[in-house]
C-alpha cells in the first residue's frame, strides 16, 4: 500500500546516518513546503570505509525499493564518501537528477588568506582520486593538508558528551592547527554537525566551510515547483530498527518529520 498520498514527488536525501540532516535542515529552511524522504541506513553505518562497489548496491537497492511507492524527482547524496565514490554509477543507473555533496575546494581556495587549507574527510573520501584531482584542479598552488577523520564521524552518529567531542576533535585537529591553516574544508556531513565546536577550536579564526549552501542552491536549481506541497509529507526512513529511539529524539530538536519508520533494505 502507497503510504505517500495526493500522488506527490518527493526529493529523496540519503545517508548512512544523521549527517545528511545537516543538508535537509538547511534546504528546508529555504524551501519549507518541499515534499522530503531521508533514508538514514543506519544498518551499514558507517558508509566512510566501505568499498565503491558496497555503496553502489546499498544505495541501489535504497533507490529501486522507495520508487515502487513513492514518486521520486530528485535523488541528493547527503554524503561526502558516496558522492565521490559512486555518484558516477548511480547517474549511469537512476535516469533522475542526481545532486551528489563534494568538498567545496573550489570555495577554500578562493577565500584563503595564507595559502593552507586543511582537508578532513572519511578514508575512503581521502583515499579516492576525486578528491585529489579537485586540488589539483582548483588549489594546485596551494598548501593542502589532507587528514582522514572516521572518529569525528562517530561523536556525532552517537551524540557523544560534549567533553568527550572537544577532546575528540582536539585529537583529530591538532596536526591541520599546527600547520597554521587559515581554512578548513569539512568534507563529511558529519562534521557540518560540529562545526561551532571545530570553530571554537580554532579560536575562531579560520574560515570553517562545509558543502550545505552550494548543495541546496544547486538542489533548487535544479528541482521545480513539483516536489512542494502546501501541507508537506516529510518521512524518515531508517534501515535499522535499534536506532530508532534515538532518532525520534533528534526530529524532537529539528522538528522536519511527520512520519518515521523502519524500511529493512536486502
Amino acid at each position: 500500500m502507497n503510504i505517500s498520498k495526493n500522488n506527490k514527488k518527493f526529493a529523496l536525501f540519503l545517508d548512512s546516518g544523521q549527517g545528511g540532516l545537516s543538508i535537509l535542515d538547511y534546504y528546508l529552511k529555504s524551501n519549507e513546503f518541499a515534499n522530503v524522504i531521508y533514508f538514514g541506513d543506519t544498518a551499514h553505518f558507517p558508509y566512510g570505509k566501505k568499498h565503491r562497489d558496497e555503496l553502489f548496491q546499498y544505495i541501489k537497492s535504497i533507490y529501486d525499493n522507495l520508487k515502487k511507492e513513492f514518486d521520486i524527482a530528485i535523488v541528493v547524496l547527503a554524503c561526502n564518501t558516496a558522492s565521490v565514490s559512486v555518484l558516477d554509477l548511480l547517474r549511469e543507473y537512476i535516469k533522475i537528477p542526481i545532486i551528489g555533496t563534494v568538498p567545496p575546494i573550489k570555495v577554500a581556495a578562493e577565500i584563503t588568506k595564507n595559502n593552507k587549507i586543511g582537508v578532513i574527510a572519511t578514508e575512503t573520501t581521502v583515499e579516492l582520486d576525486y578528491l585529489s584531482n579537485l586540488i589539483d584542479e582548483f588549489a594546485k598552488d596551494k598548501e593542502v593538508y589532507m587528514k582522514a577523520s572516521n572518529p569525528l564521524v562517530k561523536i556525532v552518529e552517537e551524540d557523544s558528551p560534549d567533553d568527550e567531542k572537544d577532546k575528540i576533535i582536539e585529537q583529530e585537529l591538532k596536526m591541520l592547527k599546527e600547520k597554521e591553516i587559515d581554512t578548513l574544508v569539512l568534507g563529511c556531513t558529519h562534521y557540518s554537525l560540529i562545526k561551532e565546536r571545530i570553530e571554537k577550536y580554532f579560536d575562531n579564526k579560520i574560515n570553517v566551510i562545509d558543502p550545505r549552501d552550494g548543495v541546496s542552491k544547486r538542489i533548487k536549481s535544479i528541482s521545480d515547483d513539483s516536489i512542494n506541497s502546501t501541507i508537506p509529507e516529510r518521512i524518515l526512513f531508517l534501515s535499522d530498527e535499534s536506532s530508532l529511539d534515538k532518532y525520534k529524539k533528534i526530529n524532537d530538536k529539528l522538528k522536519i518529520f511527520n512520519k518515521i519508520m523502519v524500511r529493512y533494505i536486502d
